[in-house]
């Protein structure tokens, strides 16, 4: 879609219960076109299926002995994160409005539930790494990912010097001459 589709999130994380209004510094004229969607991990929301070993009210840290979360867990659960997310969401195409709405209501809340539910039932994972251990998973996912990212564009390439020289590729359909 190119200049007609344009997606960003922000996130800010506060040592609070989800209490403050501007945490992600907004304009005014952003703060008036908002629309706060509280989301529970804690809680079945029929659009995110929950995942067996990640349902935070099944789940008890070993670390930490945190879990086990109540439906209205942030209320009284001390320590209390709350992600503050701001998505933005711009789509010039007919039936714009509508879909900036599903896409920002549908198309991020499940992945944001879900993504969270993973992180606190992870908890064990990674409760207790220090700045440098989380430099270098991160150094190796940079390594992996480019591993990966080279392998597919020499793939890509020698599929379009096989397609150049006649070849095909080993996915190439040829249509059967007329006889």
């Amino acid at each position: 879609l190119g200049e007609n589709f344009h997606m960003s999130v922000e996130t800010m994380h506060v040592d609070d219960r989800g209490n403050l209004e501007n945490a992600n510094g907004l304009s005014r004229e952003d703060l008036a076109a908002r629309q706060v969607d509280y989301l529970n991990i804690a809680c079945d929301d029929p659009n995110v299926k929950m995942v067996p070993g990640e349902d935070p009210t099944k789940f008890l840290s070993k670390k930490t002995g945190r879990g086990k979360l109540a439906p209205k867990w942030a209320e009284a659960h001390d320590p209390c994160m709350c992600a503050y997310k701001v998505v933005k969401l711009h789509i010039r195409v007919a039936g714009q409005t509508k879909v900036e709405q599903w896409g920002q209501y549908y198309g991020m809340r499940a992945p944001f539930i879900s993504y969270h539910r993973k992180l606190f039932c992870w908890i064990d994972e990674w409760f207790g790494l220090t700045i440098d251990d989380i430099r270098a998973m991160e150094a190796e996912t940079v390594d992996i990912t480019n591993k990966k990212r080279l392998e597919s564009i020499a793939k890509a390439e020698e599929e379009a010097a096989a397609k150049a020289a006649g070849r095909g590729s080993f996915f190439a359909r040829k249509t059967p001459a007329k006889v």
